[in-house]
């Protein structure tokens, strides 16, 4: 653990911490090492699906259970719910799971990306909410929780179905349009568990822009993990790492606490000062999307404010180079202006669509 270190106060930041199962790599032992080793630092908290690593996360999460303390950690496994049409079906996928894992109970049995509508429908008469419940009696299950997606609004109703103990929702510098739903959760005592920190890698290379915003913060993703780790009404932060030195940054990241209030002030003013400038040109309605030419308009626009506000440029170089692979990139444009006919700002989006292309096509030789 020297390369973690072991001192208190990197014991107090990674106890808010978890480690998210869908970022972990494809092969078995890599992800049971590096699991150990968030287990080892004191993380307490790991969210596992069976399709994860190269669909063998159950067989894994078996493995790390047969070899670390079972007091040391808590995990959550994500129910597949749109697979299981009855209660015997329910029973049985949940008696299989607990037998692989040798265990008499689930720490959490997380609904895996729950909507409304599934929600109403399993809390009717004869629904699986009423297995759930069954299943609690029956000590096969601790607790019950639920990874939304779905709006703010609509997950601040699922909260309401009083069936729940925790929420899992995306949560990041960028992202806030889900923190009424964590201050709601946390006002109906429900623990709210956040992922997609770092922009599902916006936030994973240094951008010289977000770099300068918190003095003393010198590495974007740094800011942007103690960003979550300052929003008070997180209860915990999903780490999603596929290498062991990435994790042992962001447990180094998480030693030195969450944002205080102001510095999350002085964030959130950049980003609303951004957004609102962009906002000017476009809002993201899609009208755009129909190119006769079948060039990727609204997933370019996406791109142009990661690279014309934040100097963010590795994440949008990765989803360019698909793009350019799919034989829809920019070079498809032959000018015809339908996307800007169709514009409510009659913004020139060929020209905005020519500056990202430029700009990316000059950083595919490699970046930093």
């Amino acid at each position: 653990m020297a390369i973690i270190g072991n001192t208190e106060p990197v014991r107090q930041g990674v106890t808010r911490l978890g480690l998210g199962g869908s970022s972990l790599p494809a092969d078995p032992e890599t992800a049971y090492r590096i699991i150990t080793e968030a287990l080892g630092a004191g993380i307490p908290y790991v969210d596992m699906a069976s399709r994860y690593v190269n669909h063998q996360g159950v067989t894994l999460l078996s493995q790390v259970l047969r070899h670390n303390p079972r007091a040391a950690f808590t995990f959550g496994y994500k129910y597949p719910h749109w697979t299981i049409s009855s209660e015997r079906e329910f029973f049985l996928h949940l008696e299989e799971l607990l037998r692989m894992l040798n265990l008499p109970h689930l720490d959490v049995l997380l609904y895996w990306g729950l909507t409304l509508q599934q929600c109403e429908q399993y809390g009717g008469r004869g629904g699986q909410f009423e297995w759930i419940n069954h299943a609690r009696r029956k000590g096969l299950v601790h607790k019950v929780g639920f990874t939304a997606n779905d709006s703010p609004a609509s997950i601040c109703r699922m909260i309401d179905s009083s069936i729940f103990e925790s929420v899992t929702l995306e949560l990041n510098l960028l992202h806030t349009a889900n923190l009424p739903a964590a201050v709601y959760a946390r006002s109906k005592s429900v623990e709210v568990n956040v992922h997609g920190v770092m922009g599902g890698g916006r936030f994973g290379r240094d951008s010289s822009i977000l770099n300068r915003i918190v003095p003393g913060i010198l590495r974007t993703p740094e800011l942007a993990l103690r960003y979550a780790l300052g929003v008070p009404e997180v209860h915990r932060v999903l780490l999603g790492v596929s290498g062991e030195q990435q994790l042992a940054e962001n447990i180094a990241f998480s030693a030195k606490g969450g944002l205080s209030p102001d510095d999350r002030v002085l964030v959130d003013q950049v980003v609303l000062e951004s957004s609102a400038a962009w906002e000017r040109f476009c809002d993201s309605c899609g009208a755009c999307g129909c190119c006769p030419q079948d060039v990727a308009v609204t997933e370019m626009l996406k791109l142009y404010p990661l690279i014309a506000f934040y100097a963010i440029t590795y994440y949008p170089v990765k989803k360019y180079t698909r793009l350019l692979q799919d034989n829809r990139g920019y070079e498809r444009c032959n000018l015809c202006m339908e996307c800007v006919n169709r514009c409510k700002f009659n913004t020139l989006v060929p020209e905005i669509l020519s500056f990202t292309h430029t700009v990316l096509n000059k950083k595919q030789g490699g970046i930093t």
